[in-house]
């Protein structure tokens, strides 16, 4: 398989979608072992152990994917991920009838 097709089974083992904020990844496959842990107890023990190996390894997939990403700090860039509250206040905060300041 290719490094795409080798990414999109990692990130389906975790039912991660194909647009996922850093923290969701984490978070679903924070999941996904937690619940595949042989030491759950819910599981068969060597189905759990089998399990758990892959998801091991579609995490580290995912994770060297990831961590080949840049992140910017410059001004600028974070101004264009502003959350829709940040841009009100960016835009009208200081205007006397929609800033909230009357």
């Amino acid at each position: 398989m290719g490094k795409y097709e080798d990414l999109s089974s990692a990130r389906e083992m975790f039912g991660i979608s194909e647009s996922e904020t850093m923290g969701e990844i984490r978070r679903k496959m924070n999941i996904m072992l937690k619940k595949w842990h042989p030491d759950s107890g819910d599981q068969d023990r060597e189905k759990s152990n089998e399990k758990t190996a892959l998801l091991i390894e579609a995490r580290k997939i995912i994770i060297e994917y990831c961590d080949t990403f840049k992140i910017s700090f410059d001004k600028a860039d974070v101004d264009k991920r502003l959350s829709p509250d940040e841009l009100w206040k960016k835009s009208f905060g200081a205007d006397h009838v929609w800033g909230g300041n009357w």
